[in-house]
């Protein structure tokens, strides 16, 4: 399935500010299906519905795509 992604990147030092990634799947693209959170502590997944967000710590996220084979 393609995925539609769209960001904002907010207009000053972005080492000092989140990235917010705009995240719409499906056939209907008119409602996000959530947003992710770019930050220097964590990576945030916040779901459609505006729920708590899913965190998870950067030493998570390198464990995690180490896990993954290549090609």
């Amino acid at each position: 399935m393609r995925h539609e992604v769209y960001f904002t990147v907010p207009a000053r030092e972005l080492g000092n500010a989140d990235l917010l990634v705009w995240i719409y799947a499906g056939k209907r693209k008119k409602r996000a299906s959530g947003r992710l959170r770019i930050s220097k502590g964590t990576l945030d997944f916040i779901p459609g519905n505006g729920k708590k967000p899913l965190k998870v710590g950067w030493d998570y996220v390198e464990e995690m795509f180490r896990g993954f084979k290549e090609g």
